[in-house]
């Protein structure tokens, strides 16, 4: 399957509540809701040659806290390890937007 970075991700406002009540439903205790990642990082990210799109991996800090580690992806779908790679995300809370229909 070849990656083209033209792939159609986009969902509903609905879809989206969905889907995180869902996510929520099954944590045992209240924990990082999302995480927050400046444009220039993502932008200096995707801008690596070869590179389509980006995979997130789920990780977890040595305490258990919920990280994503952020990979760009070529048009074969292999990561980019070579290249930068995202961490260091804001997590929410505390970096929260108390007004987001997403953040319930």
């Amino acid at each position: 399957m070849a990656f083209t970075g033209k792939e159609e991700h986009q969902i509903t406002l609905e879809e989206a509540i969905k889907l995180i009540n869902n996510f929520r439903s099954q944590q045992t205790s209240l924990s990082i809701k999302a995480h927050y990642l400046g444009k220039e990082a993502l932008l200096k990210l995707l801008e690596q040659e070869g590179c389509v799109g980006i995979r997130i991996y789920y990780a977890a800090q040595d305490d258990g806290t919920p990280e994503l580690v952020i990979v760009g992806v070529d048009e074969e779908g292999t990561d980019l390890t070579k290249g930068n790679i995202l961490e260091r995300v804001w997590p929410c809370p505390p970096y929260c937007d108390g007004k987001s229909e997403l953040n319930i």
